[in-house]
């Protein structure tokens, strides 16, 4: 940790070397944020309309999350419908040869079919 001197009264305090921002010490810190330079301003109307522009925005990325959710939730109940199936006609006994595959296949369903249910 450097030390570093505040550019108000020029006293030395501690820092992070990652905290290159810091350029007061705590007393004139304090002091600087409660000054009535610092108080809150009511905001101006570009400012005003730049946020309800960014509300309106994350209100439809949050619409089509939703819509994209309850698309996978309905894939999701598609597959477990059909993956009985899909085990059974992918059993090794069923593909000759290729037995290695196809038992790699049934762990990776098996797998998916447990964590379907654990949803």
């Amino acid at each position: 940790m450097p030390i570093s001197y505040c550019v108000e009264c020029n006293t030395s305090f501690w820092r992070e070397d990652a905290e290159n921002w810091k350029t007061r010490c705590f007393k004139c810190w304090k002091k600087k944020s409660n000054s009535p330079n610092n108080k809150l301003r009511p905001p101006n109307n570009n400012e005003v309309e730049r946020l309800q522009e960014d509300v309106r925005m994350l209100l439809d990325e949050r619409l089509a999350l939703i819509d994209e959710n309850a698309v996978l939730q309905e894939d999701l109940a598609n597959i477990f419908q059909y993956i009985s199936f899909l085990i059974f006609a992918c059993h090794p006994d069923r593909v000759p040869g290729r037995e290695g595959v196809a038992h790699e296949v049934m762990v990776w369903l098996n797998a998916k079919r447990e964590q379907i249910r654990g949803r």
